[in-house]
């Protein structure tokens, strides 16, 4: 019998086998075509509080909508919501790659890292109340916006500028 075949990266779309799923060839077709739309509109809910959340790549046949399944890598956007107890991790699976939007609207005072389970995987904790946009190349997650305008502004801009201080802007010197 033909062996069916999937697609690595976040969508895990069904390559049917030769021959495979004759007069039903709509249904492999169909959880495509959902598992594209969500890559592109889907939101997968997560709700934390105190324990970390491997995230998963369903597919066609286990699941005749795969991005419909909790915890899926499949969809766009993972909205995190809920009342932290400690810092969590949600964890992508190694060798999965894709992008993105996390959108933090959890509350108290922990962080939520997003990283891979390879094994001394680098991840990003994603700021409360933000949206950013991160990819996984398999290994690791970083920015694939450079983070928040906020964080760009902490690292480039001083906290404080001093009264009577003074500073260079464009070889000008400059009192405040």
């Amino acid at each position: 019998m033909p062996v069916d075949t999937y697609t690595t990266g976040k969508l895990g779309l069904i390559e049917p086998a030769r021959g495979s799923y004759v007069d039903t060839w709509d249904e492999p077709l169909f959880a495509n075509w959902q598992t594209l739309d969500a890559a592109v509109s889907g939101t997968t809910t997560i709700t934390l509080s105190n324990s970390n959340v491997v995230l998963v790549v369903p597919s066609y046949p286990t699941n005749s909508n795969p991005p419909s399944v909790s915890n899926s890598t499949q969809n766009l956007r993972l909205l995190l919501q809920g009342a932290l107890l400690n810092n969590v991790s949600i964890f992508i699976p190694q060798t999965v790659s894709g992008f993105w939007i996390v959108d933090n609207q959890t509350t108290g005072s922990y962080t939520v890292t997003i990283k891979t389970t390879a094994v001394g995987s680098t991840g990003i904790a994603v700021r409360q109340s933000y949206a950013s946009i991160l990819y996984s190349d398999g290994t690791n997650v970083n920015y694939a916006d450079l983070g928040s305008m906020r964080d760009a502004i902490d690292a480039f801009v001083p906290q404080q500028v001093y009264a009577g201080s003074i500073f260079s802007f464009r070889s000008e010197e400059h009192t405040s």
